[in-house]
């Protein structure tokens, strides 16, 4: 794959079912309709936002994201979700993604990406340029997720 095969674009709301497969496969424990009111309600209460890499047409990377404003971090593009189509990885497309992120952050005068990484994905993203957090992320989990 080329890059110059690759387009990068926000999705408006309305369009957020093109992202739903890849989404889908991310997110495994949730079902279709699970996903989709979890999208509509991040968009309504938090301002998530869903951008796309497409290849001829077909999403082939996804990236779920929201603007945060936090006392020790700034402005920042937090990252919630990010995902290539497994026949396209290995070809840029994260990285890319991660870049076309990185722009859209310093357009808004964000200063940086944050995300929490899957321990198999870490690698990845310390070759594109993630450093660890300086203090790590801790959940106090207090409802089951049968009960969220």
């Amino acid at each position: 794959m080329q890059s110059s095969e690759l387009t990068f674009e926000w999705l408006p709301r309305e369009a957020w079912g093109l992202a739903h497969s890849l989404l889908l496969e991310l997110r495994p424990h949730l079902s279709p309709l699970e996903l989709e009111e979890r999208l509509e309600q991040q968009y309504a209460e938090l301002g998530y936002e869903v951008a796309v890499a497409k290849s001829l047409g077909d999403v082939v990377c996804v990236a779920g994201v929201r603007a945060m404003l936090t006392l020790s971090r700034g402005r920042y593009l937090h990252v919630d979700d990010l995902i290539v189509e497994p026949s396209k990885q290995r070809f840029g497309v994260g990285r890319q993604m991660i870049e076309f992120l990185q722009g859209e952050a310093t357009k808004r005068d964000m200063a940086a990406l944050v995300l929490e990484a899957r321990p198999t994905a870490i690698g990845f993203y310390e070759r594109i340029g993630f450093e660890h957090a300086k203090s790590p992320q801790m959940r106090l989990t207090f409802l089951s997720r049968e009960t969220r």
